[in-house]
């Protein structure tokens, strides 16, 4: 009851209720559910440990959380680097990102992340083989890393192996 959006990842939902909490259930080998376990769910159970969480995005076996505070909260598959804490160990517990702050938009896609923050600026983190990550290289980053060339953005989204970045004049820019 009381859900206000739901959302669904490659192997998993998640629902977020009007009172900042996050319920997830489906398949949780890697911890995407962020319950503590790896124990596959088939209803939903409450994500601890987190709250005040505004959106969520399930990427292919990880999560985001963005809070109200504007600090971003993953847990999941981390082999690429997507959960963006500098390792690959895969957390099944939600985990500050500590190295981002005042942020307004998240994604989460195959094996990787984005965000913006509030000048604008987009950040990326994890698998980049196919230049996802929009720097120029094909090198996965475990820690978020600002994305340069690109005008003030406001929106991101992130496919299996692709993003796409509004700008403030409402341009697109598509980076795979």
């Amino acid at each position: 009851t009381d859900v206000v959006k739901i959302y669904a990842g490659l192997n998993h939902s998640m629902a977020l209720k009007s009172d900042g909490t996050v319920w997830a259930w489906g398949r949780n080998q890697d911890g995407q559910l962020g319950d503590g376990s790896t124990t596959n769910r088939r209803t939903p159970v409450l994500v601890p440990g987190i709250s005040d969480v505004l959106d969520l995005q399930p990427g292919s076996n990880h999560t985001l959380a963005l809070k109200s505070d504007g600090t971003v909260w993953a847990w999941g598959r981390n082999n690429y680097g997507q959960l963006g804490d500098a390792t690959t160990v895969s957390e099944s517990t939600p985990k500050q990102i500590t190295s981002l702050s005042n942020i307004i938009e998240i994604a989460a896609g195959g094996e990787f992340s984005l965000a913006v923050d509030t000048e604008g600026k987009v950040w990326g983190w994890g698998f980049n083989y196919y230049g996802q990550l929009g720097d120029g290289t094909s090198v996965p980053k475990n820690t978020p890393t600002v994305i340069d060339g690109l005008g003030k953005a406001y929106l991101v989204g992130a496919g299996g192996d692709f993003s796409v970045i509004a700008d403030e004049s409402g341009a697109l820019d598509r980076k795979s």
